[in-house]
């Protein structure tokens, strides 16, 4: 991500209570991201590897990206989610995988707390 810390939109605050609003859809204060597009950052990275991508072979991508959104939404919510169950991938494989998120996630400038919840959920 190459964007100025400059051109990062500002949060919206309420004038009267100066309490934060935050804005629909996004999942950080400093940039606009949705789990949809951490979901597909990540599965990019995930099929751009040589050991990961087989495991890819013959999965429906469209479904896969809806379940892996749904296990991110759950798990920056501290909800429990199994984002890559059922696929045979080894422990180191998942570790793998759960870099590639970490990475998504702090690129799009989310909390660490945030970043430490959705690791956990997809480090089974």
């Amino acid at each position: 991500m190459n964007t100025a810390a400059a051109d990062l939109p500002v949060p919206a605050t309420n004038q009267e209570e100066g309490a934060h609003i935050p804005a629909p859809g996004r999942l950080s204060d400093r940039v606009q991201v949705t789990p949809e597009e951490i979901v597909h950052r990540w599965l990019r990275l995930v099929t751009a590897d040589a050991e990961l991508s087989p495991y890819l072979i013959g999965v429906d991508r469209v479904r896969l990206a809806a379940h892996l959104t749904a296990s991110v939404t759950a798990a920056l919510a501290g909800e429990p989610a199994d984002a890559w169950d059922g696929l045979g991938l080894c422990e180191e494989q998942h570790r793998r995988i759960g870099d590639y998120l970490v990475g998504v996630c702090w690129a799009a400038d989310l909390p660490d707390e945030r970043i430490a919840r959705v690791r956990r959920a997809v480090a089974r």
